[in-house]
C-alpha cells in the first residue's frame, strides 16, 4: 500500500483549474488510448447518439423521469445539464469528465458531491456498449480516482451500483473497490426504487503506483506498463479557457441557456423543500415518562451545550448516501454524505428538541432531507448522564420522528450512521426498527486525524 497523509486540503490550496482545466492520459490499455478530460459542450452530438443507441442498457439503471428517454436528450437537456456543472464546478463541488476512447467520445466519468473539508467524493461512470469491453471502464474510473487522491487530496470515493447491474458491479471491482454495503430501497431507478450496492476505495487501500497500475495488472498488461505509466502519471491542467465556458452558438443553444439563468431563482427555491413540521410530537404515557419532540427554544440552549459534549449518538451518513442530484450510473459510483454540511448541498433539516417528562434531554434531527427523492438522514444527541435517558426512551423520540418521515412526508428511506462498539445507539436503532446494511471502511477521520470505520444503518416504508 502507498503511504499518504490522511489529512485533507482546504479548498482555498486547490486551484480552480484542477476541476475545470483537465486531461489525463491517453493511457494505452487493451489496444485502446484511452483519455480522460473535461467536458465541452460540443461533446453533445456523440453523447445523444451512444446513449440513444445504448438506451437498452442505460435506462434500467437510470434516475426514474417523467420524461421520455428522447426528451432527456436534447441540446436544450445536455445544455442545462452542462450549465448546472459548470455552476457547481466554480464551487468546486463537481467534476465534469469525459471519456475518450482513440480519440472520440465514449462516455463519461464524473465525480460528484466533493467535499474538500472531508475529503470525500462520488464517482459515477457510463460507457457506450463500443467501447465498455475488455476493462475500459475500470481504467476510466482508475484515472480518475488517482487524480482524486494525488491531486486534489480526496481520501475517500464511493459508488452505489444497482444490484442488477454486474457489469458494473465487475467495473467497481476491477478498479480496486470494496463492496461495503446493500442499501435498501436505495434509488429510484428504471421505474421502481431498487436496492444498491455500496462500492468504495480509500486512499489508505491504494496499491503503491495507484490504482492505474492495479487495472494494467489485472488485465496482464505488463509489457507497455513502464511506458504507460510514465504518461499517465502527468496529471495535467493548463491554462488554457474552461471547456466548458465555450458557449454553443445555435438558436436552441441560446434559448436553453438563457431558461437556466432565468429558472435559476426557482429552482433555488425548490431546492430548499418546506420542511416546517408540527411544533410538538409526543407519545402517550404517564406524566413522569412523556416523551415528546417539540421545536427548539432559546431555553433549551444549555441542554443543547451539555449534550454536545458527548458523542453524537446516531450520525447523519454525511456527503456519501445524500440524496442524488446528478446520479450516473451504468458503472455507478456517487457519493456518500460524512457528515457534510447540509448547507452546501442544498438539502434541508427538521430539527426537534428531545424531552423526557417535560425536560429537554437532547436533539433529534432529519438532516439532507429530500421529499423529491424520498430520503433523509438520522441524527440523534442525548445527555446520557440524564437519569431520564435511556435506548428506551430515546428510542421512543426515535421513532417519533420516524413515524413522522414515513407516514407524513412519505419518505422511503432514512438512512444514519453508528460506531460498531456503541451498544447504546445499535440498541436503540434496533428497537427503531433499522437494520444493519454494513460497514463504511474510514468513513470519517477522529480528532487526530485517523480513519474511524462506521456502520450503516437504515430504515425503508416498505411500501416500495
Amino acid at each position: 500500500m502507498r503511504s499518504r497523509a490522511l489529512s485533507t486540503p482546504s479548498a482555498v490550496s486547490i486551484p480552480r483549474a484542477a476541476f475545470s482545466q483537465v486531461h489525463l492520459g491517453p493511457v494505452s490499455f487493451a489496444g485502446r488510448a484511452v483519455t480522460v478530460r473535461t467536458t465541452r459542450y460540443a461533446d453533445f452530438a456523440r453523447w445523444r447518439d451512444i446513449r440513444l443507441r445504448d438506451r437498452r442498457y442505460i435506462e434500467p439503471f437510470w434516475l426514474t423521469s417523467p420524461l421520455t428517454w428522447e426528451e432527456r436528450h436534447t441540446e436544450a437537456h445536455w445544455i442545462r445539464e452542462c450549465m448546472y456543472q459548470r455552476r457547481t464546478l466554480i464551487d468546486r463541488r463537481t467534476l465534469p469528465l469525459s471519456i475518450e476512447v482513440d480519440g472520440e467520445f465514449a462516455g463519461q466519468c464524473n465525480l460528484f458531491q466533493v467535499d474538500l473539508e472531508s475529503g470525500t467524493a462520488e464517482l459515477s461512470i457510463w460507457l457506450g456498449s463500443h467501447a465498455g469491453a475488455h476493462g475500459v471502464g475500470a481504467m476510466a474510473g482508475a484515472m480518475v480516482a488517482d487524480y482524486a487522491f494525488d491531486t486534489l487530496g480526496l481520501r475517500r470515493l464511493i459508488a452505489p451500483v444497482c444490484t442488477d447491474n454486474h457489469a458494473a458491479a465487475h467495473t467497481a471491482k476491477r478498479g480496486g473497490m470494496t463492496r461495503e454495503a446493500t442499501l435498501s430501497s436505495f434509488l429510484d431507478v428504471g421505474g421502481k426504487r431498487r436496492d444498491h450496492d455500496l462500492w468504495a476505495v480509500t486512499a489508505d487501500r491504494v496499491p503503491t503506483g495507484g490504482l492505474i497500475e492495479l487495472v494494467l495488472a489485472s488485465a496482464g498488461n505488463d509489457a507497455p506498463k513502464q511506458a504507460v505509466m510514465a504518461t499517465t502519471t502527468k496529471h495535467t491542467f493548463t491554462p488554457s479557457p474552461p471547456a466548458l465556458i465555450g458557449l454553443p452558438k445555435s438558436r436552441d443553444a441560446k434559448v436553453a441557456i438563457a431558461r437556466f439563468f432565468i429558472g435559476f431563482p426557482r429552482r433555488l427555491l425548490e431546492s430548499h423543500p418546506g420542511t416546517a413540521g408540527p411544533d410538538l410530537l409526543h407519545s402517550t404515557g404517564s406524566q413522569a415518562t412523556a416523551v415528546a419532540l417539540r421545536s427548539s427554544r432559546i431555553a433549551d440552549g444549555s441542554a443543547w451545550r451539555l449534550s454536545r459534549r458527548h458523542t453524537d449518538l446516531i450520525r447523519p451518513v454525511s456527503a456519501e448516501l445524500s440524496a442524488p442530484i446528478l446520479r450516473r450510473i451504468p458503472l455507478h459510483a456517487n457519493a456518500f454524505r460524512i457528515r457534510s454540511r447540509v448547507a452546501l448541498r442544498r438539502t434541508s433539516a427538521l430539527a426537534y428538541a428531545l424531552e423526557v417528562a417535560g425536560q429537554p434531554v437532547g436533539t433529534c434531527e432529519l438532516r439532507g432531507l429530500d421529499p423529491h427523492h424520498g430520503t433523509a438522514e438520522l441524527h440523534v444527541v442525548v445527555d446520557w448522564t440524564n437519569p431520564l435517558v435511556d435506548p428506551s426512551t430515546t428510542a421512543t423520540g426515535v421513532e417519533l420522528l420516524l413515524g413522522y418521515a414515513f407516514d407524513v412526508l412519505r419518505l422511503e428511506r432514512v438512512a444514519a450512521t453508528i460506531d460498531a462498539g456503541d451498544a447504546r445507539a445499535i440498541e436503540v436503532a434496533s428497537r427503531c426498527g433499522l437494520s444493519r446494511e454494513g460497514t463504511m471502511i474510514g468513513a470519517e477521520l477522529d480528532a487526530d486525524g485517523n480513519p474511524v470505520d462506521l456502520d450503516l444503518w437504515a430504515k425503508t416504508s416498505g411500501r416500495s
